[in-house]
């Protein structure tokens, strides 16, 4: 069991080889213990690894092996989750026919166990395999079914991934308008999830501050009682000396050495406690500035133009491009609420997000942002962790100050490289703007001279995270042609990376 639980940790870690080795270790004492039913759900642990790293061939020979074993003690349930399995992969394989048959096989087994949940689950994988298959409406009939089981049992997580599907299905009927709805109610079940999932967090954090606030308190007047007693029994020493006079003289110097060695000691005990406290102030800061950031991620007036955006390509009826932009907009909506989940992501998360960022804005202003995104060959972006949302302010600041003032016929660039180096990223953002000084007298003319608050909390992030000064983690320098003018501005930034 130990061996199992570690093997699944590696496998969060996206560790495959790890996780593997542990799989195989656990699984090599349950069948020398005669346990099938461990080893066979075992087996197919080491199945949805493989099927996780494309290794199709692989995932299915242990998924038969263990839907074997299991068939032979007469598990339904766990038959019907090998089963499920099998159909995702073979589906996964575009092999859609193979994938109906083992889909359909397991929904007797889902029926007989009797769990809505799981036959609302059954339900939604025909149906997003015979939509594959182009069987639209045999599709919608099914996802009308798990839709009703979904909302009897009020499972918000199947229902955002139901009302998605059927968003795909009225994609591909070319009915927009109502793709359109189906996708906002998706959403807004999946806020509902987040929502929920994050009053849990948050309650889970106050519980644990303030139970952690009330035991140093306790520990801080615990000591202070402590002192004080022993101030007054040094005080009560003192007196007696006292009166004792020179014949205890000894006793005196001997007690006044004591007493200045317990009050250095106190003192230490102090400086100790005192550093604790910093050391929360600090953890605060940097909880607080999380909390900021994700609040700052989505700008109102952003999200604004974009449904403004959307709306008016509606009302003239340019059907492809509002279709094509309300797809990016909600996976850039979605990318910014899964990277807000941690306080680190992968490096290939945040390029994701980025690049979606950066083609919505090249939408709604026509195409007159190129932009262009280079990682080194000695970096993996899906081991590479860094703090979430670190780059967009600047990117988004290069687009807005920089690219929106563009005169010339000339399309504005941003151009992105990701190097390691001593233990760091290095990344630069780059951009053929009109440069930081005309920026800043254009926005002095503005109404919106306020500095961007995304920018201004990541600042502060990075500060904080390598307790390093500002000016050696982020270097701006303005960019000149040969006559000297202004051609753009390049940013270079000096990132910690997450463990």
């Amino acid at each position: 069991n130990s061996w199992n639980s570690i093997a699944s940790i590696y496998r969060q870690l996206n560790k495959k080889n790890e996780a593997i080795d542990y799989y195989h270790q656990a699984n090599s004492v349950r069948r020398s213990l005669g346990d099938t039913l461990n080893y066979a759900m075992g087996l197919q642990n080491l199945a949805n690894v493989y099927s996780h790293y494309q290794d199709y061939d692989s995932a299915e020979t242990l998924y038969l092996e263990a839907l074997e074993l299991i068939e032979q003690i007469g598990r339904i349930y766990e038959e019907s989750i090998i089963l499920g399995n099998l159909g995702k992969l073979f589906n996964n394989l575009n092999e859609h026919h193979k994938a109906l048959e083992y889909h359909l096989e397991a929904m007797p087994l889902r029926e007989q166990i009797g769990n809505k949940k799981s036959i609302a689950y059954g339900l939604w994988n025909i149906a997003l395999t015979r939509m594959k298959l182009t069987q639209q409406e045999e599709a919608n009939i099914l996802i009308d079914e798990a839709l009703d089981l979904a909302h009897e049992i009020d499972a918000k997580d199947l229902l955002s991934e139901f009302y998605e599907l059927k968003s795909d299905i009225a994609l591909t009927q070319n009915d927009f308008r109502q793709a359109y709805e189906y996708n906002k109610i998706s959403n807004q079940w999946k806020d509902s999830v987040f929502n929920d999932e994050s009053t849990r967090q948050i309650n889970e954090l106050q519980a644990k501050y303030e139970t952690e606030k009330k035991d140093k308190q306790i520990k801080v007047l615990a000591k202070e009682k402590e002192i004080q007693k022993k101030e007054t029994q040094r005080q009560a020493t003192l007196k007696w000396t006292f009166i004792f006079g020179v014949v205890l003289l000894g006793l005196v110097l001997g007690l006044v050495i004591s007493n200045s060695r317990q009050r250095l000691k106190n003192q230490k005990l102090i400086a100790a406690k005192d550093n604790e406290i910093r050391e929360a102030n600090y953890r605060q800061q940097v909880s607080e500035l999380e909390m900021k950031a994700l609040r700052a991620q989505i700008n109102p007036h952003f999200l604004f133009n974009c449904m403004n955006s959307i709306n008016g390509m509606i009302l003239e009826g340019d059907n492809d491009n509002a279709s094509l932009y309300l797809t990016k907009f909600s996976r850039l909506v979605r990318l910014i609420l899964e990277n807000a989940e941690g306080s680190s992501v992968t490096l290939q998360s945040e390029i994701a997000l980025l690049e979606s960022y950066i083609q919505l804005e090249a939408l709604r202003f026509k195409g007159k942002i190129n932009y262009n995104i280079s990682i080194k060959k000695d970096i993996d972006p899906n081991a590479t962790y860094l703090p979430s949302m670190i780059l967009q302010p600047f990117v988004e600041n290069a687009i807005w100050h920089g690219l929106i003032h563009k005169t010339d016929d000339q399309p504005g660039v941003i151009e992105i490289a990701v190097m390691e180096k001593d233990g760091r990223l290095y990344c630069t953002i780059e951009d053929n703007g009109v440069g930081r000084e005309k920026a800043r007298k254009l926005s002095e003319k503005s109404v919106l001279k306020s500095r961007s608050m995304g920018l201004k909390i990541t600042e502060e992030r990075l500060r904080l995270l390598s307790k390093e000064q500002w000016k050696k983690l982020v270097n701006i320098i303005d960019l000149r042609d040969s006559l000297d003018r202004a051609v753009g501005t390049r940013v270079e930034i000096n990132i910690p990376i997450s463990a």
